[in-house]
Order: structure tokens, then sequence, then C-alpha cells
């Protein structure tokens, strides 16, 4: 299962290593809320892959394939809906498939 996570995950989880740790959040979802937040515990990639795995469970069993995502990092961004500097956001981006003539 991690190999079909990290595989959706466009960016290097190292890409974030070193700006979050225990107590911040990873956001997810279609709707910035609390709700959809996971708390990492801990500043590694393990904490942070623990965090991704729980949020990949709560997301729809039916997302498509093309789905991917990217982590990205929160500064001040998600301050009105309770987030943290520190905090990493779950980014979904559509990926475009092309088609052959």
């Amino acid at each position: 299962m991690t190999n079909t996570i990290e595989g959706r995950i466009i960016n290097d989880l190292k890409d974030v290593l070193g700006f979050f740790g225990s107590g911040n959040r990873l956001w997810f979802g279609d709707v910035l809320d609390i709700e959809f937040t996971e708390e990492l515990d801990g500043d590694t990639e393990q904490a942070l892959l623990n965090a991704i795995h729980r949020a990949f469970s709560r997301l729809s069993k039916n997302s498509p394939d093309n789905i991917r995502y990217e982590l990205i990092p929160v500064l001040d961004e998600l301050d009105n809906f309770g987030g943290q500097e520190g905090d990493v956001l779950l980014f979904k981006h559509e990926a475009i498939q092309e088609h052959g003539d």
C-alpha cells in the first residue's frame, strides 16, 4: 500500500521534511476544515507517511486513477481555518490524460 500512496504524490516527501513538527496537521480533502486533517506525531518522514496513510484511509475508496497529490508547506494561508505555520497541505491535482488519434 505504501508504494501506491507514494506513487500518487508528485513531489518528494523530503521536500517538506524539517518544515513540520509534532502537533502540526496534514490537511486533505476538498474542503478546508479542521475536520479534514490528521495530526503529525513527529518531525520525521515516517510521521508524515503515517499521517498520509491515515488521510488516504479517510479519502474516498473510489478515487480516480488520474488524481495525484502534492505536499505543500503552509505558512499562514490556513489561519482562518484553524491552521498554523508548519502544517502541510495534501493538494489534489487531476492529471491530464492525453489520448492518441
